[in-house]
């Protein structure tokens, strides 16, 4: 046999005893499989407010106090009574190049120290919004 057969038999005996050991100690059962389409999710959005029920998708978990910044921010622009009905897509945290979050208003000054803070992707009615926030909320732009 030649050393390319010897490497490949090695390599499939060790899958062959990878396989046997996630069986045999039942990390199988944990691992999370993700649905290969979408007919199974569930089109309402629920809340946790709606006492949902195990599995289900819940939209308003807790998030940093400068994320609901952002998302009160987009409600007060859009004139909703409810904040929590727009759904957040991402919040990444991010470091900004100025005070002004990366975002400088015309004629405005901003301080020219990096700004940590969050990039908040968020939907309302199939719409997406970006804003960006300092870390404690107190400063929010819309990009």
């Amino acid at each position: 046999m030649t050393k390319f057969g010897w490497a490949m038999l090695a390599c499939i005996t060790a899958i062959v005893f990878a396989v046997l050991f996630f069986v045999w100690t039942g990390i199988s059962e944990h691992l999370v499989s993700v649905p290969a389409s979408s007919e199974n999710v569930p089109e309402t959005v629920v809340t946790s407010g709606d006492n949902p029920t195990p599995g289900s998708p819940v939209h308003d978990l807790p998030v940093p106090p400068a994320v609901d910044a952002a998302r009160s921010a987009l409600a007060t622009r859009l004139g909703i009574a409810n904040p929590k009905s727009i759904l957040i897509l991402t919040a990444f945290e991010k470091d900004w190049p100025d005070s002004c979050l990366g975002l400088p208003k015309e004629g405005e000054i901003c301080a020219q120290a990096i700004t940590s803070g969050y990039e908040v992707v968020m939907q309302k009615d199939g719409r997406e919004y970006t804003y960006r926030t300092n870390a404690d909320g107190t400063i929010v732009r819309a990009e």
